[in-house]
């Protein structure tokens, strides 16, 4: 492979993850890159220290070209004209592994809709901020008044803890008056808007153009 002075390698695969960087050229690979989007991009290859050398550009809409590689050489994809990662079946770095010829899209990084199931690639301040939320829930609805007694008496009750909230929040909202399933309803609203659907790779935020993207922290 062209573009870059070897360095010392290293003995484990994973640290080309960590530091984002070619590692050994020993067992060769083929990846065929597909361009999904409509924008021009540019393919790049990660050297040995780490710096990013233009092997093609792919014109938009469905091109693809065939790239001769190794095993544990990393690959960006970004946008012509402004730099911008793109994603690679959902990453933003393609790492080959094994010999096999492999083939991969390159897509405009999707956003992530906010669900129970993918609660936990959310950054985590918002993930804190949901704790909080579910905690001062529950201990409110704890704290309700649980009427005791005949059917009759329990709905004066019912009606005196109505009352005693409307004096003390006249605008009638109430944590502990929210069902637990409806909190459910309200957290995709609370949600950071610029979380991206992809499968992050350690190490990724030391790529270049990785600053344009919108990554809430």
């Amino acid at each position: 492979m062209q573009g870059g002075t070897p360095m010392a390698a290293s003995s484990s695969d994973a640290e080309a993850i960590l530091t984002i960087k070619s590692l050994r050229s020993k067992v060769t690979a083929w990846v065929r890159f597909t361009n999904m989007t409509k924008d021009y991009v540019s393919i790049f290859w990660l050297n040995y220290g780490g710096e990013k050398i233009l092997y093609h550009n792919l014109k938009p809409q469905s091109k693809s070209y065939w790239q001769h590689t190794f095993e544990s050489h990393p690959w960006i994809a970004c946008k012509f004209t402004t730099g911008e990662l793109l994603a690679i079946d959902k990453r933003l770095v393609h790492i080959p592994t094994g010999s096999a010829p492999q083939k991969v899209d390159i897509q405009e990084p999707a956003s992530l809709p906010w669900s129970q199931g993918t609660h936990s690639r959310y950054p985590s301040s918002f993930k804190s901020t949901v704790r909080t939320l579910l905690l001062a829930h529950n201990r409110a609805w704890s704290q309700q008044p649980q009427p005791q007694g005949a059917p009759s008496l329990r709905r004066s009750a019912r009606l005196a803890a109505k009352r005693m909230r409307k004096e003390s929040n006249p605008l009638g909202v109430s944590l502990a008056g929210l069902p637990p399933e409806l909190l459910f309803r309200i957290v995709p609203f609370m949600a950071p808007a610029g979380v991206l659907d992809l499968e992050h790779v350690p190490g990724e935020e030391s790529l270049p153009g990785y600053d344009a993207l919108k990554m809430p922290q």
